[in-house]
């Protein structure tokens, strides 16, 4: 059975989960700069990951946690909700269909209309 833990910055409680049978995955959602090496640490304990955004510091960090998770054949994944939406898969059959021409750049924002229904910003009674 595939369990999800969130990891805290805890030495006690990281220990427990590193070397404890259950869970069989963690989530690590402290801040960025301990995503290395608690995402190391579950790793070579035998856990798969799902790591917060972003990954780690830099590419260099994100190529070790990437090659670490591979060598030990483990799921490694960063926490881009998105990419599971049906609309990215859609564009995605359409970018690799070449439906779309050659793309040069691509431009993209993401929000919410905070003055449209019950986002509405000057609703006080919220």
């Amino acid at each position: 059975m595939l369990k999800l833990v969130i990891e805290s910055s805890n030495e006690k409680l990281l220990n427990f989960y590193a070397f404890s049978t259950s869970p069989d995955a963690v989530y690590i959602g402290v801040i960025h700069p301990g995503h290395l090496e608690l995402g190391l640490m579950m790793l070579d304990a035998g856990k798969h990951v799902l790591c917060e955004k972003p990954l780690t510091m830099n590419e260099k960090h994100s190529r070790k946690l990437i090659d670490h998770a591979k060598a030990k054949n483990l799921l490694l994944v960063e926490a881009i909700w998105s990419r599971f939406f049906p609309s990215y898969r859609y564009l995605k059959s359409r970018l690799d269909a070449y439906d779309l021409g050659d793309i040069k750049e691509v431009e993209v924002e993401f929000g919410f209309d905070l003055h449209a229904g019950e986002f509405d910003i000057q609703d006080r009674s919220m």
